[in-house]
């Protein structure tokens, strides 16, 4: 299982846009080729509040909706046992368009690597992003997730 980031070309973390331009989040559970997962603007949220629903999701068990900012799509999170059931959908309708159906842990385990990576390049690129709210929080958010795959 890997999960990718894609972040917009020119992305620069000293004018403090690093965590708020265009992303793409891929997924590949290397049984089927390269998916889009989402698009979305202001991705240092979205990616708060996507730790934040698998968090949820493996605490409660109930149904996750994330929406990605700058995005007609929804994304609905179910877990079923060690499975992750990941349904898209457009924002207007209940049809789906696709449903993936991963390993719960497998899936966080490739999360967790690719957000840390982020982290780890958003540091190296600038060591005052530690201070900012939004390195803060995403920091927070994979500690969380760390502790949930112990």
């Amino acid at each position: 299982m890997q999960i990718r980031f894609e972040l917009e070309e020119g992305i620069s973390i000293l004018n403090n846009l690093y965590v708020d331009g265009y992303l793409k989040v891929f997924a590949n559970d290397n049984n089927e080729d390269e998916l889009l997962f989402f698009t979305t603007t202001g991705h240092s949220t979205i990616l708060s509040d996507f730790t934040s629903k698998l968090k949820t999701l493996h605490q409660t068990g109930k149904s996750q909706k994330l929406n990605p900012f700058g995005n007609a799509n929804i994304l609905t999170l179910e877990k079923n046992r060690s499975k992750l059931i990941v349904s898209h959908s457009k924002k207007v309708g209940e049809n789906s368009r696709w449903q993936h159906i991963y390993n719960f842990t497998e899936f966080v385990v490739a999360y967790i690597k690719e957000l840390q990576r982020y982290l780890d390049t958003a540091k190296k690129a600038d060591t005052n992003i530690t201070t900012m709210n939004t390195y803060v929080y995403l920091k927070e958010g994979l500690d969380t997730l760390q502790a949930i795959i112990k």
